[in-house]
């Protein structure tokens, strides 16, 4: 049985087959992060993810179109993505690394960045850390069911003994409360 997810992600691919911008903006939204983590694993090294990842999206906007199986799409991508990892392992020992005091700074200077977005995505999340923790206990468990858990309306309803209309009124009040939790921090 597919889960939700799998079926969601098909009917993206259908949707960018029939070339849809936006179903292909939230496909890549999720899978890019899948497809870069594989290719961070197979290279080994950063840049060279990076390589791999653009130049599979590449191939799959190009060739989106003759999947056939648009349930395939999971397969096909991450098949994608090791043969893009794999010409770019190629790359890279057929060229030996030159030393740039320019790509020595660009380097340094992204690496720099790259802190500078960690500590503030910490900082965030720490402020919606104690955003939740300043929520009440039915909130906080109602949003952890849901976001953290994976669960549906439906089986939150059956858990709670509650109607799902129930449950979405709830799911708004709290994410209502959340919102002004966070915005409370930010002032």
């Amino acid at each position: 049985m597919r889960n939700p997810q799998e079926i969601y992600d098909e009917w993206l691919v259908i949707r960018c087959q029939g070339n849809d911008p936006d179903a292909l903006r939230r496909l890549f939204e999720q899978w890019h992060p899948r497809l870069h983590a594989l290719a961070t694993r197979l290279t080994g090294h950063p840049d060279a993810a990076d390589d791999a990842v653009q130049a599979t999206w590449l191939v799959i906007v190009r060739r989106l179109c003759t999947l056939r199986d648009p349930s395939a799409f999971r397969a096909w991508a991450f098949r994608i993505a090791a043969n893009k990892c794999r010409d770019q392992i190629r790359t890279r020992v057929a060229q030996p690394p030159r030393v740039d005091s320019d790509a020595v700074e660009y380097v340094v200077d992204r690496e720099q960045d790259r802190q500078r977005s960690r500590e503030h995505a910490s900082s965030q999340l720490a402020d919606l850390r104690a955003a939740i923790e300043r929520l009440d206990s039915a909130r906080r468990e109602l949003l952890r069911l849901h976001y953290l858990e994976g669960e549906s309306v439906q089986a939150i309803a059956a858990r709670l003994s509650i109607p799902p209309g129930t449950v979405k009124s709830r799911l708004h009040h709290a994410r209502e409360k959340l919102k002004q939790a966070i915005q409370g921090t930010h002032r």
